[in-house]
Order: C-alpha cells, then structure tokens, then sequence
C-alpha cells in the first residue's frame, strides 16, 4: 500500500506555522503534518525576553495556532518529536518516535543559542533564552536572586536586561566590543548605552568572560582583566546557530544554514526551509543571506507555504530584511542589511531619537532608527539607491 504522503513541516516556529497557514490558502488539500521538537504548541518567541520574562509565573506566551486553528487547518500536530534524519530519496522524514513518509517538506528547525564554552559553564544559574522552556527556567530562578550578569548587549541580552531590571534586579551587561549595538554606528549604541546606566544598570565594554566561579551554583562571573563580578544568575546572549545537524546525511545542502534557491527550495527537490535556518540568495543584496528575525520568519514561511502546495508558479523571496527591538521603554527599529558598510550618516536627530542611514560601495544598504518612527518610516526607503556620497541625503 503506498503511504499517505503530503506536507510535512519540520519545526513548530512562527515561519513552520504561517507556512501551514499559507499552504491551505493556496489551496492545497491534502494531509498536513507539523513536527515539534518541543513539549509546547507553537507559541511567539519575541515575548520570552519582554513580558513573558517580566510576567508573573504560570503565564504562557501567545499561541501562534491555538486549537481552533489547528482544527480549521486538518492539521496533524505532533509535539515532543525531535527530528534524527531525513531520507530524502525514499521520501522518509525519521523522528525520535517515528516515520513520516513526504510529497514535499519544509525545514524550520530555527537556531540554537551559541554556547560559552568557559570553565564552569554547567553551574546552575547559567542560563540561555531560545525557548520557552529556558524562559520558564529563567524566570523560575529570578524569584531568589538579587544580582544578574547578562552576558553580550545585542538585542536579545538588552531585552533581558531591560526585564529584570524592572524585577527590581541588579543587573550589569557585558560586551566584548567596544559600544552596545557596534554595528549601528557609535551614536545609535552610545544612546542606547545611556538608556541603560540611566535606568540603573551597570555596562561594561571591552570586557571578555573567562568563566563561571561557584560549587554547584552560580557565585560569579570571571572576566579575562582578572576581576570577579558577584552574580546569582547569569543570562547568556551570544548569538545562534541553525538546527541543521540532523540533515548530516540527507543530501541537503548545508551551509551556515539550509542552502535554498530563491524559491527556498533546497538542491533536494520538494524539500524547503524558512525561517532561522534558510541561507538563502538576495539579488537585492547580491549575496547569500540567513535572518534570524521575526518578519523574515513570517514572510518566508508565506512564501514556502505558497510554494509547498505545488503551485506551477513558484514564489520568489527577496523582502529587505526588517526588525525592531524593545526595551527600556526605547524601541530600535532596523531595515537592511548591516554586515557590511563603508559609510554612516545620521539624517535625523532631536533629544529623544536618532535615525542612521548606511552604505556600501555607493549604495544604501541600511537605515538604523532609535526612537524616531515616523524618520525611519520615510528613511527605510532609500534602501537600495545608489549614491555619491551620504552627504546628498537631507537632514
């Protein structure tokens, strides 16, 4: 008898569930499968380090397909199933529990937090945030401690801040590089540093971590200046890396990702990836790219979805990467691509917010905002025109 075959979606994320959602849309009627690693349903990550972290114990983050959903969509939702294998000529998805035979799939396994690989890194207190289980464990540990170190000031490790700062904690962030946000422009990541102190949180920049001090919980962080800072918790934040290990032998392409075409499909015909994982290529930018952004998880996984239901038409992905980040009751919102750029200017500033527009060999790649919406809004446009020189744009 042959097996039932249809979609089958690898990884409960945002970009797994809006690429069911925009299956269905396109019309596709057969079986749909979704595999979640974890025990919970689909659930939105950005509140993890915002108000989920700062909420009272028991509350859960919103659902991105509650049981309604599910229903409307025929979906075969498994939970607690943890992709080991594809079999990608016999068509074969292999899980921790079972087999699941495919017409076409989608990899949207998302990224892992980066470990810090420093002595004493299994004392407990230490903590990650990916998932809402790290988050429960997170918060969990807050009750009893009084001093936390977040370890890197990107945008996850200053919403952490941000959140336990407002629990009433002692909080000092580490960054190994010279400002908050380097990437932004000094002026940007000065102003966001100020948001911090001014809140009442210590930064320190420059400073490298060479471990974890305690017996079997966390007493103190080691920095490489010799120096000890007191800490009951620790948050690590030093970026991510793609779920991809179970795809060693599929015949996939991997690279820094799940490497797909624009129609992000991968050299495996039938078989996608969107979200976190997918490497995929931008003419806009004239390179391979892999986001590890809210809207470029939603986005891509419309397009995947779109493209999984085997419409003659595929789609093509190629949105300007986008997000924003809260905390501190400051919001940075950023389009484009910051990697690499050759030229920064400010085009907008007043005493709340500041607006930054980058370029790279004659052309806007990137415009960087904080607190100036309504700047950033007409800014974000220029993305992509050519240029003389920074100094053509008006302030």
């Amino acid at each position: 008898m042959m097996p039932n075959r249809g979609i089958v979606v690898v990884g409960g994320s945002l970009a797994g569930a809006r690429a069911v959602e925009s299956a269905r849309r396109a019309g596709f009627a057969g079986k749909v499968t979704l595999i979640e690693a974890g025990e919970h349903e689909p659930y939105d990550r950005p509140p993890l380090s915002k108000e989920y972290l700062a909420s009272e114990i028991g509350t859960r983050p919103p659902k991105l397909l509650d049981a309604d959903a599910i229903s409307e969509l025929d979906l075969d939702l498994r939970c607690g199933e943890r992709a080991v294998g594809l079999d990608s000529t016999a068509k074969i998805l292999r899980t921790s529990n079972a087999e699941y035979p495919y017409e076409r799939l989608l990899v949207a396994t998302g990224a892992s937090a980066r470990q810090l690989e420093v002595p004493g890194s299994d004392l407990r207190g230490i903590h990650y945030l990916r998932s809402l289980d790290d988050a429960i464990s997170l918060r969990a540990s807050i009750g009893a401690a009084r001093r936390a170190v977040v370890v890197g000031a990107g945008f996850i490790g200053m919403e952490v801040a941000s959140s336990l700062l407002s629990l009433g904690l002692a909080v000092t962030v580490l960054e190994r590089e010279s400002t908050v946000f380097p990437s932004l422009g000094t002026d940007l990541g000065d102003a966001a540093a100020r948001r911090l102190t001014q809140a009442g949180g210590i930064l320190e920049v420059g400073v490298v971590v060479d471990g974890f001090a305690g017996v079997r919980d966390l007493a103190g962080v080691l920095l490489s200046d010799g120096r000890v800072l007191k800490a009951d918790i620790a948050v690590v934040g030093v970026g991510a890396t793609p779920n991809i290990a179970w795809l060693a032998e599929s015949g996939v392409a991997t690279e820094n990702g799940v490497v797909c075409s624009a129609t992000l499909e991968s050299n495996v015909p039938g078989v996608y990836a969107a979200g976190d994982v997918a490497n995929w290529p931008s003419r806009r930018f004239g390179e391979r790219i892999r986001v590890e952004h809210w809207t470029n998880a939603v986005m891509q996984g419309v397009t995947a979805g779109h493209n999984l239901a085997g419409k003659a038409n595929q789609m093509e992905f190629d949105d300007v990467p986008y997000f924003w980040s809260d905390f501190l009751g400051t919001r940075i919102q950023v389009a484009g691509r910051l990697n690499k750029w050759d030229e920064c200017r400010q085009v907008a500033s007043d005493e709340t917010g500041h607006v930054n527009v980058f370029a790279f060999d004659g052309r806007i790649v990137a415009v960087a905002a904080l607190d100036a919406r309504r700047h950033f809004s007409r800014s974000r446009r220029l993305i992509g025109e050519k240029v003389a020189s920074l100094t053509e744009l008006p302030r």
